[in-house]
C-alpha cells in the first residue's frame, strides 16, 4: 500500500532513529510540535506508522512511499532554497511471524529491481554514515550498489533494537530505502525487461562451494552469473544454505542453478557440462572445493 505522510515531523522521531537534530530545518513557527522539523529520510514516518496498524488489526503489510526529504548537510541550490532530494522507502512488517525478515524485504526490493532490468550488488555495511541509513542495524543490513558505477543508491535490512523498542514495532519488520532520483536516470533508457515464458522444462542442478570465511555468498553468485550470461540460456540463481561450524576458517555455500533453453529440452550431458565450467570458474577464483 503506498501511504503519503507529511513532509514535517516531530523531534523525538529524529531522535529515536538515530539521526541529528542539528542536519534538520527547524520550522520556527511550528503550529504544533509535532511538526517542527524537515524530515531528513522517509523510513521514520513509516515505521512511525506501523504500530497503529498493527493495532487497528492487519498483522501482515508493506507500507511505501515515494517523496522528498531535505537535509542541511546537502545545502542550498541557486535561489537559495534547501536541496531535495527524491528518496523511496518501504517498512514490511508481521506482527504473528517469527525469524529474519531482511529476506523478505530484499526480495520485494529484488522484484522491483528485476521489473526494471536494474543491475545491483549488495554489500556488507561497516558502519552508518548517512541519515538514510540511521534507522537500520548494519550487521543485519546491506549496501545496494549499482553495478554499473559502483554507486551506492540505497540500504535494506533491518531496524535497530532501540528502532523496535521505540516505536513499538514486531519482531518481524525491515524495509529499504532508495534514491529514486538515481534509480530514475539509470532505468529510463533500459527500455522492457519482458521476455515470452519459456516453453520447455527448466533444469535444476545444486552446488555446494566449500570456501573460505572471507568469501560471501555475493562473490559466488557475482562469478557465476558473469560466466552464465555467456550461455544464452535462461538462466537464475538461487541460494539454498550458508553454513558455518562454530570456530571454523571455512564455510559451505549452497546454490540452486537453474537452466533452460528456448529451443530445445536441455539433456543431463548439457547441463552438467555447463555446471561443471561455471563451478570450475569459481574454483579457481576463490579457491573453492566443490562438495
Amino acid at each position: 500500500n503506498e501511504v503519503l505522510t507529511y513532509s514535517f515531523i516531530h523531534g523525538d522521531v529524529l531522535t529515536k532513529v538515530g539521526q541529528e537534530t542539528q542536519n534538520s530545518y527547524r520550522i520556527i513557527n511550528s503550529i504544533s510540535p509535532d511538526l517542527q522539523y524537515y524530515r531528513q529520510s522517509l523510513t521514520p514516518s513509516l515505521i512511525n506508522l506501523v504500530h497503529s496498524n498493527i493495532k487497528q488489526g492487519y498483522d501482515n503489510f508493506a507500507i511505501y512511499e515515494f517523496n522528498k526529504v531535505h537535509q542541511k548537510q546537502d545545502g542550498l541550490n541557486e535561489e537559495g532554497v534547501p536541496i531535495e532530494r527524491n528518496l523511496l522507502a518501504l517498512t514490511m512488517a508481521n506482527s504473528k511471524r517469527e525469524g529474519s525478515a531482511y529476506y523478505q524485504a530484499k526480495y520485494i526490493l529484488k522484484y522491483l529491481f528485476e521489473v526494471l532490468g536494474y543491475k545491483v550488488r549488495y554489500e556488507a555495511i561497516d558502519s552508518i554514515n548517512s541519515p538514510e541509513f540511521a534507522p537500520f542495524e548494519y550487521r543485519r543490513s546491506a549496501r545496494i550498489i549499482e553495478k554499473k558505477t559502483g554507486a551506492t543508491i540505497g540500504v535494506v535490512g533491518e531496524y535497530k533494537k532501540s528502532v523496535y523498542k521505540g516505536f513499538k514495532l514486531p519482531n518481524y519488520a525491515a524495509g529499504f530505502e532508495i534514491n529514486a532520483d538515481t534509480l530514475f536516470v539509470n532505468t529510463r533508457g533500459l527500455g522492457s525487461s519482458y521476455t515470452a515464458v519459456n516453453r520447455y522444462p527448466v533444469m535444476e542442478r545444486d552446488i555446494c562451494f566449500k570456501v573460505g570465511g572471507e568469501i560471501s555468498y555475493g562473490q559466488i553468485v557475482d562469478i557465476l552469473d558473469g560466466d552464465l550470461k555467456d550461455i544464452y540460456l535462461d538462466a537464475e540463481i538461487i541460494p539454498v544454505d550458508i553454513y558455518q561450524p562454530k570456530d571454523s576458517t571455512q564455510k559451505n555455500i549452497t546454490v540452486r542453478i537453474k537452466l533452460a533453453a528456448r529451443d530445445h529440452t536441455l539433456t543431463s550431458e548439457e547441463v552438467n557440462s555447463i555446471t561443471s565450467k561455471i563451478s570450475e570458474s569459481v574454483i579457481a577464483k576463490t579457491d573453492a572445493v566443490v562438495i
